[in-house]
C-alpha cells in the first residue's frame, strides 16, 4: 500500500543520498507517485533512477527537476522509467565525460530506444563526434542537433547515410531513416524533456483514482518530519520507523 510504499521510498533515499528533510519528502513522494501512476516496480524505479543519478553526479537539489524530465522522456517515447534509466548506467559515463547533460542524455538514449536503435551501436561514435563539436566551438546538444538537420536536409539518402556515419557509426543507418522519416526528431523530445510543462505530481493529481491514502499521508509526513530531521539524517531504520508509527497512530 501507499504507506509501505513510502516507507521504502524514504528509506532507501536516506540510505544512497544525501537528501535535505524538504528534498527527501519530495522525492518520496515522486518515487512513490510514479510507479502508481505508470503501474511500475517501485525499487526497480529507484534502484535504476538513483543510480542514474549518481552516474551523472547530479547535484541533490536538482533530482525532483531531473526525475520530473525522465518522467516526461518516458510519457513522450513509451519507453519505462527503469530502462531509460538502465541505459543511463551503462552508456552515461561515456556521454557525461563528452559533455552531455542529463536532459539531454536522456532525449537522445529515448529516441534510440524509441527506434530499438541499440544504444551500444552509437555512443562510441557519439562521443568521438562530441570532442569534434568541442573543436568547433559548439557544445554536443547543438552539434547533434545540427547534425539531424543536416541529415533531414541532405538531398540523397546517400548523402544523409554519409553524415549519418560520421556521428552515429554503426548505428547510422537505422538513424539516418528514422530522421528522413520524421520519427527520430531529437530537437522536440529534448525540449519537452528540458523544459516541458508535465510533472509527476499534476499526473499523480489528474488520476481518477489517486488515493486520498497518499494526500494524508504526504500531510503527516510534512507535520512529523521536521522535529525528527536531525534523526532521520543520523539514524536511517529508526528515524523511518518512527515516522511512519506516528503516522498511522494519528
Amino acid at each position: 500500500g501507499s504507506l509501505g510504499d513510502a516507507a521504502l521510498a524514504m528509506s532507501t533515499l536516506v540510505a544512497q543520498t544525501e537528501l535535505a528533510p524538504e528534498r527527501l519528502k519530495e522525492l518520496t513522494g515522486q518515487f512513490v507517485d510514479l510507479s502508481r501512476i505508470t503501474g511500475t516496480d517501485l525499487q526497480a524505479n529507484l534502484t535504476g533512477v538513483i543510480s542514474s543519478f549518481k552516474n551523472f553526479q547530479v547535484p541533490v537539489e536538482q533530482m525532483p527537476g531531473l526525475l520530473d524530465a525522465l518522467f516526461r522522456a518516458s510519457k513522450t517515447s513509451q519507453v519505462a522509467v527503469s530502462d531509460l534509466a538502465a541505459d543511463i548506467g551503462t552508456s552515461g559515463a561515456t556521454l557525461r565525460t563528452a559533455g552531455f547533460d542529463y536532459s539531454t542524455s536522456i532525449a537522445l538514449l529515448a529516441n534510440l530506444r524509441k527506434e530499438g536503435i541499440p544504444a551500444a551501436n552509437v555512443i562510441g561514435s557519439i562521443s568521438i563526434a562530441a570532442r569534434k563539436f568541442a573543436k568547433d566551438g559548439k557544445a554536443p546538444a547543438d552539434g547533434l542537433r545540427d547534425t539531424i538537420a543536416a541529415i533531414k536536409e541532405a538531398k540523397t539518402s546517400t548523402e544523409a547515410l554519409s553524415i549519418a556515419q560520421e556521428v552515429f557509426g554503426r548505428g547510422a543507418v537505422n538513424v539516418s531513416d528514422a530522421v528522413r522519416s520524421g520519427r527520430f526528431d531529437f530537437q522536440a523530445l529534448a525540449r519537452e524533456v528540458g523544459f516541458g510543462a508535465d510533472s509527476i505530481s499534476k499526473a499523480a493529481a489528474a488520476t481518477d483514482d489517486f488515493p486520498e491514502m497518499m494526500t494524508e499521508l504526504r500531510n503527516r509526513l510534512t507535520a512529523t518530519l521536521e522535529p525528527i530531521a536531525t534523526p532521520l539524517i543520523g539514524s536511517i531504520s529508526d528515524a523511518v520507523g518512527g515516522l511512519l508509527v506516528e503516522v498511522e497512530r494519528n
